[in-house]
């Protein structure tokens, strides 16, 4: 609106709004008596679950719509009307939030698991990058776990401001957690292999919107934040959003 680009700006602010309050209806409308009663099984799986997926899309798209506005609103005010992307950058820096909707005991039985991790990837020759992907630290009451592993990525699509390229590679999580009377077993490592396609939308010369969708498997039960967990060999379908910046 500053840049008197006044439909678009409205347009945005619309929009951020609508994601904001579907994803917050969503959330306030989960059942009062979710988490009471640990040791049941849920019998309203399938609405949970769509509920879960609803609140993941509304999320991620308000994730993506806020960065996409930062970067317009720079470049309607610095005249840029075309990116050029770098293709010969060096390093690659990317924010990205996996979320995926998963099975979990007691009630609700389905939740969502989000999963906030940083990038670094090189790019020793054009199209093919390989470094270090999903860093990250999950805190929760119990436990915490520290994560991150390698990654090799193929980029077969350049075609204008539209990057698609994908990856594999495996995510090695270390969780310490308290002693209990009940356990005196505190320590646990699991590796999370996984094969990715991502899916790059240039709004700037340097910055990106990123899509990820992914496919895992974790060899060894999977702790996320809030002491949430998936167990071991739990085919999972995620799906990253974020943005990525180009040295």
């Amino acid at each position: 609106m500053v840049n008197e680009e006044f439909g678009k700006g409205a347009g945005m602010l619309l929009g951020a709004a609508t994601l904001g309050l579907g994803a917050w209806a969503l959330r306030a409308s989960r059942d009062p008596l979710d988490f009471s009663a640990p040791d049941l099984a849920s019998t309203t799986f399938g609405g949970e679950a769509i509920q879960a997926v609803g609140f993941g899309l509304l999320t991620g798209g308000l994730q993506l719509l806020w960065a996409a506005q930062v970067m317009d609103a720079y470049a309607g005010a610095a005249g840029i009307t075309r990116p050029n992307p770098r293709y010969g950058h060096r390093l690659a820096l990317q924010v990205t939030r996996m979320a995926t909707v998963a099975y979990r005991a007691g009630d609700p039985a389905a939740d969502f698991y989000p999963d906030w991790g940083i990038s670094l990837m090189a790019q020793p020759y054009r199209r093919l990058s390989v470094g270090l992907g999903d860093l990250g630290v999950h805190p929760g009451d119990g436990r915490t776990s520290v994560q991150g592993g390698p990654r090799i990525h193929y980029r077969f699509l350049e075609r204008g401001r539209v990057w698609i390229g994908a990856g594999v590679g495996a995510v090695l999580q270390g969780t310490v957690a308290r002693a209990t009377a009940a356990s005196a077993r505190n320590r646990a490592f699991s590796a999370i292999p996984y094969g990715q396609l991502d899916l790059r939308l240039f709004i700037l010369d340097r910055w990106s919107l990123d899509l990820v969708p992914r496919v895992s498997v974790p060899l060894g039960t999977r702790f996320y934040g809030g002491d949430r967990a998936l167990p071991s060999h739990a085919l999972t379908f995620e799906l990253g959003t974020g943005v990525g910046v180009y040295f």
